[in-house]
């Protein structure tokens, strides 16, 4: 039993020090140049396509907030998410005028999910999952509600 308690002490230890990780940089997508050429990332201007919506974007974290930036054309959208669970409130560009977002982020080991609420005419569930390995930042996206399936971008630090 001793043995067992030890280990368990050590393991929480061990996660303990690897810590989340910081998505902290500036990004570029990897999309195919016909994609880029066509202008067609596959999602709004929202939370949920704040990373897919533009072929760059620029990252802050710190403890308590998660920040995206980026520009399209030129609109240039900040979107936060607390990281402690607490709901986020957001109000993005769009065509019929701006949208109200409600987010919220839970970490998953080394992943952090953030679901956002769109109050639009139709509502919409969209959930987003960042891992990062290294220079390389991956982002999982999908739709609840109207049902999407998942697509996976990858961005690379610039």
């Amino acid at each position: 039993m001793t043995r067992v308690l030890a280990c368990l002490v050590l393991i929480s230890q061990v996660a303990a020090a690897q810590g989340r990780p910081d998505f902290s940089g500036s990004w570029t997508i990897d999309l195919p140049p016909a994609v880029v050429a066509g202008g067609d990332y596959g999602f709004g201007s929202s939370l949920a396509g704040a990373m897919v919506a533009g072929t760059q974007a620029t990252i802050t974290q710190d403890a308590r907030q998660l920040t995206i930036t980026r520009v399209i054309g030129s609109t240039r959208t900040v979107l936060k998410v607390n990281l402690d669970g607490s709901e986020t409130e957001n109000i993005v560009p769009a065509l019929g005028g701006p949208l109200t977002e409600k987010s919220k982020a839970e970490w998953i080991g080394q992943r952090l999910r953030i679901q956002t609420e769109i109050a639009a005419p139709t509502r919409t569930t969209a959930i987003q999952e960042l891992s990062r390995a290294g220079n390389v930042l991956t982002v999982e996206h999908w739709q609840l509600l109207p049902k999407m399936a998942p697509r996976t971008h990858k961005y690379r630090a610039k």
